[in-house]
């Protein structure tokens, strides 16, 4: 993996485990990066990872791209990005609204 990947315990994704996660290179950072994910071979919503530890959009999907074998298969099922701030990340995870894509597929 290229950066260190996990769980939120306690919070519900989509696929019915605990919400995955990745922490990038720089754990100061404010800023949240929540990637929906959709099903191989399929354009069907499967899960969120969200990105922890990134100054930028490029850096998170990068590293979640170079997380697959091979990583054509990352861009292949990335339906999109959503960023947003630590504050709005937190109250989406008081409200448990992982259950669905946050953000809106774009064709690339």
């Amino acid at each position: 993996m290229p950066a260190d990947y996990g769980y939120i315990f306690g919070a519900d994704g989509n696929d019915g485990d605990w919400l995955d996660c990745f922490v990038g290179p720089n754990i100061n950072s404010k800023k949240v990066f929540v990637i929906a994910q959709n099903k191989v071979g399929s354009k069907d919503f499967d899960e969120h990872k969200v990105m922890f530890g990134y100054d930028s959009q490029d850096a998170a999907v990068n590293d979640y791209v170079r997380s697959f074998d091979p990583p054509d298969m990352g861009m292949r099922i990335l339906r999109g990005v959503d960023a947003m701030s630590m504050e709005q990340f937190k109250k989406m995870m008081v409200k448990g609204e992982f259950m669905e894509p946050t953000i809106v597929y774009v064709d690339a």
